[in-house]
């Protein structure tokens, strides 16, 4: 089983099919079928380290990823999986991680928001989200959380963001169900997530 598709990675699956043994690509990605030419390229050029490769087998978490799939003609076969999280959880992690954010006895579910973005000077020019695009999304989901009383937002910020804490709360809309979770493991933060 792997996540990515590149360097020994991608050795592996050559190896799995040469020596016929069964072997699953999981993505650790989101994929989507292209929009424009640009997308298409810029697309396949990021799957290739991470879903497009020679593995016998390939998890599709979702249907964009089959869609995707479709759209590069990739003839591997595919398990519907459903979304999977590729992290060891921990009943510890997950009571402490609760027990920070959350009131106490709190049924609430937690949603955690991680992305990429695009950085000022980044490469991905078309498929990760600029700045503005990020902070947008964000607000949307926070609009949507407002609304709702079982829920509460966990941020998770991508280690190329060039927004501080104090930066996001400022400009993001007020909620009283929001915490940035820029400290610790993320394999923390996924222990306690619902979503």
């Amino acid at each position: 089983i792997s996540m990515y598709s590149s360097g020994v990675y991608y050795l592996m699956g050559e190896l799995a099919n040469h020596f016929k043994f069964n072997a699953l690509n999981i993505s650790h990605g989101t994929h989507v079928p292209p929009n424009n030419e640009y997308e298409r390229i810029e697309n396949y050029q990021l799957a290739i380290g991470v879903i497009a490769n020679t593995y016998p087998y390939v998890s599709v978490q979702t249907p964009w990823t089959e869609r995707f799939l479709d759209y590069y003609k990739d003839s591997r076969i595919r398990l519907k999986t459903g979304p999977l999280i590729y992290s060891v959880t921990s009943t510890k992690d997950r009571e402490e991680f609760r027990n920070a954010v959350l009131p106490k006895n709190s049924n609430k579910k937690i949603v955690v928001h991680a992305t990429t973005m695009k950085a000022r000077y980044g490469a991905r020019l078309h498929i990760a989200e600029t700045l503005d695009e990020y902070l947008s999304s964000l607000t949307d989901i926070i609009h949507a959380v407002n609304k709702l009383d079982d829920v509460h937002f966990v941020i998770r910020p991508h280690p190329s963001n060039e927004f501080s804490d104090e930066d996001l709360y400022r400009l993001l809309p007020k909620c009283n169900s929001l915490s940035i979770a820029n400290e610790g493991s993320f394999a923390r933060i996924l222990s306690a997530c619902d979503l």
